[in-house]
Formats: C-alpha cells, structure tokens, sequence
C-alpha cells in the first residue's frame, strides 16, 4: 500500500474540485433526498456541501397562487407543496379552468416517497460507484484513494443522519359535522382549479402547513453538520493526492453523477413522491357557445362582407368604383366626416351628387346557442372567472378572496351571476333552453329572456352542461354605464 511518506509528496490537484460542484442540481431536490430511507446509504454525491445547510426548513416550500374554500371561507395565498405535486400548474395554460375530484383512500395512510423513483437509483449508482472505487483503490495498492473513498462515502450517511425527517399533515380529530371541503385554487396566469373534496381532505392538503420533524434536534444536528465538514475538507485533501488512475476514476464517476443529479432535477417532482393515497378524477363539463361571443383567437377572422352590391346602371357601378379604388386617399377627410363611399353620381342630366342616408343601426341579433365546447381554455379572465363559478355553484368565494375588481360594475356582474345562478337552480337545470339574464341601466329589475339552442347534443352521465349566459356582453354594458355616469 502506497502512503505519504514525507510533506514535499503533498499534491492539492485540481481533481478534488469536480467533487464539490454541483450544487444546483443537489439542492432543487434536497429535501426529497432526505425524505427517504436511502439517504442513509453510503455513497458518492455531488456536492454534499450543498445538504449543510445552517437551518433546517420546519415546512416544505409553498408556490404561487390562492386556496379558497368555497364552502368554509378559509382563504390561503399559497399553494402546499404536495398540492402543487398532485396539480401541477404548469398543467394548466393561462384562463383555463379544470375541475377534480380528489378522495383519500384508506389502505395507504400518508404520502411517502417513491420507492424506486430517480433518486433511488442515482443513490444506488452512487453506492455502486463507491463500491468499485475501494476495489480499484486496493487494486493500485493506493491508500490514500482508499481513506478518500470511504470518508466520502461515509460523508453521505452522516449528512442523511442530520437532515432525515418526517412529514406530518394536519388531520382532524373532531367528530362534529363540517361542511363541504370544496376549494377552488386560482393561479397567477388566470387559471382555476375547482377541486371536490371533504373537510377533512382540505384541510390536510390545501390549508394547514406540511410539517418537517426531523429525527435529530437541532443541536446534535449543528455537531454533525459540523463533522460532516471536517470530512469532506479531509476526503477532498486525500482525493488530491492520489495516484492518477484513481483521480481518473474519480472523475469520471463525480461527472456521471452530476450529469445523471442535472437531468434529474429536470423531471417532474410527481416522479419522486408516492401519492396513491389521493385518488383524483377529472369532472368534465361542456360549455354553451352563443353567437354573440368574440370569436376563438386561434381560428381565422371571417372575410369582410362586400360593402357594396353591384347592382343598377353604369353611373352607379362608376360610384361604387369611385369609392373603392381612391376612397382611401380621402381617409384624412373620412376622420372629419367626409365618405367618399356615400357620393355617386345620379345621370347626366342632374350633375349634383346626393349624399345617400345612412340606414338606421340594426339590433343587435338575439344571442343562439351555436354549439358546446368542451375545452377548457376560456381565452378571457372573464369566462374563465364565468366558468368557475358556474362549477362551483356561487359567488360569495370570488367576493371573500377579492378574485374580481372592487367596483360597482364588477359587483352588479356578480349579482347578476348569482340570479344566473338561482334560475338554473329553480329550472332544474334544463338544457332545452337557456336564460340569458339583461338587466337595464337605471333598473334593478332582471329580465329573462328563453332562447331556444340551434344544435342539442346529446348528454352524458358524467358531462355537466355548464348555463348560458352572455357574461361578456353584460360586463361591457355595465363597465360601459359605469363610465358614462
């Protein structure tokens, strides 16, 4: 066995470098690692230094986004970790809105890591690594890459035994009567996530806080944290001055690792937990499409109608002519009220040239149930807020949380949304005829108008139709009185 046999031999190599990097990859999921029993296998790992962390996190991180019960009123700006897992909002595009139903089952009692997700086997390739470079170090007869090997090795154990942990989700323990769990999470991007759930499944999801207990207090914890670095400084020293095989071989199983931890990282975090205790079906629903609604961004604009009909004699075709082909070098005086495709001329006996009435503005046509979409993009914050509340059945969460703006168009649109609401109820929710509901600009009174659908489909057991209702145009006409007055 080859040792030092006096200081000049010392070497400080770069080698030992490729063992402390990787820091990013490490720490975009550290607190899964630690979450398993693997953590206590002895390994190599990329950049341990990365798991010594002063303080310990007491809950796992939260995202962006709101949690409001609609039954109970709990409102919560933030997303649990384990609830992001299980919907991940990415998932959703921007004013999309998705409704589940989430059951906790009972032969499972608690979330749990993945048995043999990724980080099990990028453990067990670290082990498996460690395990060939003590064979290789006895091999060349190199201590020094032996005593680099196992303290290195050994180094992930000690970090596993400081920073294991358990979770603990809030249950309740209280027999009394709850009310519906149902929550409703609204996201940055405008999405909306309508979940059926209990009290109970709510509450340990979706409001209480995800508690890490850790197995070790904090002070043993801050003396093995404190070993942990006293071995990696000794590890990286005796990783240096080793021969050249083993420093080879170092390298190439510290870069494997990191690439292998890199694309790891990578990969939905789905992949790394156990949820099975958590069964969740989709609800689908259709939605009414009225003729009346702006057309899908995606799809083409239909062509501009012809302004003119060329019908009557020449002059008339001359006119028509006339204001296509150079009425745009009158649009300067089109602005001031001029149109030149109002002039033409009348015969050759009357030289004067009439400026043609314009006709009277027609109605606006009567909004008909044109087909049923079944995506679930609304395109707008409005229809998606619409749909959301059609889903859920009322308006008093949107109020409660703040969702729509505090003025007085926006609470006359979510009054009229609940009398919506209140006559699908009374109506039984019957799908031969819809109640597009119009309230006038200096009355209370809401009137109700029945228009017949165009096309019926036909419905299924588990399809919900969601009511038709014009709730673009409402919001207009009143954001429009709001602002005259």
């Amino acid at each position: 066995m080859r040792f030092l046999s006096d200081a000049s031999e010392l070497r400080l190599d770069i080698v030992g470098f490729v063992a402390i990097l990787g820091e990013g990859s490490i720490l975009s999921n550290a607190q899964t690692s630690s979450f398993s029993l693997f953590t206590y296998l002895p390994r190599l790992l990329p950049a341990p230094q990365a798991l010594l962390r002063p303080t310990r996190p007491v809950t796992l991180p939260n995202s962006p986004g709101t949690v409001i019960g609609t039954h109970s009123g709990n409102i919560r700006h933030q997303v649990n970790h384990i609830a992001r897992i299980l919907h991940p909002p990415d998932s959703l595009p921007a004013y999309a809105v998705r409704a589940i139903t989430l059951a906790k089952t009972n032969r499972i009692p608690t979330v749990r890591p993945a048995a043999f997700g990724p980080l099990t086997f990028a453990a067990l390739l670290g082990c498996a690594m460690s395990i060939a470079l003590v064979v290789l170090s006895i091999h060349y007869e190199d201590g020094t890459a032996l005593s680099a090997t196992l303290i290195l090795s050994c180094l992930s154990s000690v970090i596993g035994y400081g920073s294991k942990w358990q979770l603990k989700l809030q249950t309740r323990c209280s027999p009394r009567d709850a009310p519906p769990g149902d929550v409703v999470i609204q996201y940055p991007q405008g999405s909306f996530l309508i979940v059926r759930c209990s009290e109970a499944a709510a509450r340990e999801l979706y409001f209480a806080p995800e508690t890490c207990i850790y197995n070790v207090p904090t002070r043993i914890y801050r003396a093995v944290a404190l070993i942990a670095t006293l071995m990696l400084m000794f590890g990286v020293i005796f990783l240096a001055n080793s021969t050249l095989e083993l420093q080879i071989a170092f390298g190439v199983s510290y870069m494997i690792l990191n690439a292998l931890y890199w694309a790891i990282a990578a990969l939905p975090e789905t992949w790394h937990w156990d949820l099975k205790s958590y069964k969740v079906t989709p609800l689908n629903y259709r939605v009414p499409v009225l003729s009346t609604d702006p057309p899908i961004p995606d799809e083409p604009e239909p062509k501009k109608s012809e302004l003119h009909k060329h019908q009557g004699n020449s002059e008339h075709h001359f006119g028509e002519h006339f204001g296509e082909h150079f009425g745009r070098y009158f649009q300067p005086w089109s602005n001031k009220g001029f149109d030149p495709y109002l002039w033409t001329p009348q015969g050759s006996r009357n030289h004067t040239f009439p400026i043609r009435r314009r006709s009277p503005a027609p109605r606006p046509p009567t909004p008909t149930i044109v087909s049923y979409q079944t995506s679930e993009l609304a395109y707008s914050f409005t229809g998606a807020l619409w749909r959301a509340i059609a889903l859920t059945g009322s308006t008093e969460w949107v109020r409660k949380a703040g969702t729509a703006p505090e003025t007085n168009a926006w609470h006359a649109w979510l009054q009229e949304a609940d009398a919506m609401l209140h006559r699908m109820d009374s109506s039984e929710g019957s799908v031969d005829s819809v109640v597009l509901l119009g309230a006038d600009a200096g009355s209370q009174e809401i009137q109700n108008t029945e228009v017949r659908p165009t096309e019926r489909l036909e419905e299924g057991d588990n399809v919900r139709t969601l009511p038709a209702w014009d709730f673009q145009g409402r919001l207009t006409t009143l954001l429009s009185g709001s602002s005259s007055g």
